[in-house]
């Protein structure tokens, strides 16, 4: 399935996949947060680590490694994980799901959530253009004359979309949504500077790029 992107910005990414039209390795591409699997290694809380090539499976939520027998598998039990590191990244399981670590300070950090979410189908209509409609099978079947009943492919676009949910960790790598009220409690001391730089500049708490200018304003309080 080769599928088209339109990228509004690295948040926003929609995912077209018509599966008559298209050419699987691209939405590989999109799925996987790295081109291949890297060498990684998982720190658990009690000190132990293992290393793997690793890669993070964005329509799972779930970190991937090669076995022993070369086969693809998924990290078992990640809540006994501290962090698990994949190249020059870093990971954490929070809230059923895997974040990266987005800042690399001392203290207080910004992390991603990052999936890719199904959200529906575009059924083909007049002059070969596509409309969205509810979700369905994506595929029906026809009946012959001699009541042979085949099954066909429908000629549809499958839509997702990226979905990113931003954390803000404390001193203690505890997480919390990315929101006004949480800058405002993580950083309490700093409350009418962080309220000026709001009232000057339009921050959205689900954009990464504003959320790392007003991180790294606040760092430099």
């Amino acid at each position: 399935m080769l599928f088209s992107l339109t990228t509004f910005a690295q948040e926003n990414r929609v995912i077209t996949v018509n599966h008559l039209k298209d050419d699987m390795s691209h939405l590989t591409a999109s799925v996987f947060h790295y081109p291949g699997f890297v060498e990684g290694r998982v720190i658990f809380k009690d000190s132990v680590t293992v290393d793997a090539k690793m890669n993070y499976h964005r329509l799972y939520g779930q970190i991937l490694f090669i076995g022993a027998k070369r086969d693809t598998l998924a990290l078992a039990n990640p809540e006994t994980f501290h962090r698990v590191l994949i190249g020059t990244d870093t990971f954490y399981f929070f809230d059923k799901g895997f974040l990266r670590q987005v800042t690399h300070y001392p203290t207080h950090n910004l992390a991603l959530k990052q999936t890719i979410k199904y959200i529906g189908n575009e059924k083909q209509g007049p002059y070969g253009s596509y409309s969205a409609v509810s979700s369905s099978n994506s595929n029906s079947t026809v009946t012959t004359d001699d009541q042979i009943t085949q099954r066909i492919e429908l000629n549809e676009n499958l839509v997702y979309k990226f979905n990113n949910i931003f954390y803000i960790s404390d001193a203690y790598n505890n997480y919390f949504r990315a929101s006004k009220k949480n800058f405002y409690n993580l950083f309490s001391k700093h409350t009418s500077q962080i309220k000026e730089y709001l009232s000057i500049h339009e921050v959205s708490f689900d954009k990464q790029v504003d959320l790392v200018e007003l991180l790294t304003y606040i760092k430099s309080l």
